[in-house]
């Protein structure tokens, strides 16, 4: 299991590089684009994990003392995004999430009133068929979700993104904003955590937001 741990970290970084094309940083424009869009709601959000500790191994669906769980500086990374998210009164109906517990104490954040859905099980290390599957459902719950005057916001891993939909959310607690547009999930951009600026209500984030308005 640690060999399957170092191997995650290798490709991990392989990809994100040496194979995947780099983010543009976005700029703070296209960012208060993006939390306008979220205000408005109807949007789908597939949020990456919080950071964890790489050095714990995971053993799934086994208590969270056997699996990675989100570091003193992955909670203090989510703190800061649920201030953005409540300054910003950010509608969030329903968050649903993988059932390996970075991704549950991830979702706890944002909403305590999370659900687990198996269907977004960490595909890495799964045979290929259980990865075309897993890739499959999440592209189906993502495209079935319709969200209206609220966002849907899935909890999840990288690797699942990227089979689905061939994008890697390469920074931990990420948010990949997504709008079904003719039945089809649309990209409308990343959101990094320290995109997140929630100091005062002056912020330079809730300022840019206020000028779109």
């Amino acid at each position: 299991m640690r060999r399957s741990i170092y191997t995650f970290l290798m490709v991990n970084f392989i990809l994100t590089c040496c194979l995947l094309v780099p983010s543009v940083m976005a700029t703070s424009s296209q960012i208060a684009s993006l939390k306008q869009q979220l205000i408005g709601g109807g949007n789908i959000i597939y949020m990456r994990h919080g950071k964890t500790n790489y050095q714990s191994v995971d053993n799934p669906y086994s208590d969270c003392l056997s699996q990675r769980r989100l570091s003193k500086n992955g909670i203090n990374q989510l703190q800061r995004i649920k201030r953005g998210i409540t300054q910003l009164n950010i509608p969030i109906s329903h968050v649903y999430s993988s059932p390996y517990c970075q991704c549950t104490e991830t979702a706890a954040m944002m909403d305590k009133n999370f659900i687990i859905s198996n269907d977004l099980t960490f595909s890495f290390n799964q045979n290929q068929h259980n990865v075309n599957l897993l890739a499959q459902k999440l592209k189906s719950l993502m495209l079935h979700s319709q969200p209206q005057q609220s966002n849907i916001m899935f909890v999840g891993h990288t690797s699942n993104l990227y089979d689905s939909l061939g994008i890697w959310p390469e920074d931990d607690a990420m948010m990949v904003i997504f709008k079904v547009v003719n039945d089809k999930l649309t990209h409308l951009g990343n959101i990094s955590p320290q995109q997140w600026q929630t100091d005062d209500n002056t912020s330079p984030l809730k300022q840019a937001v206020e000028i779109i308005e």
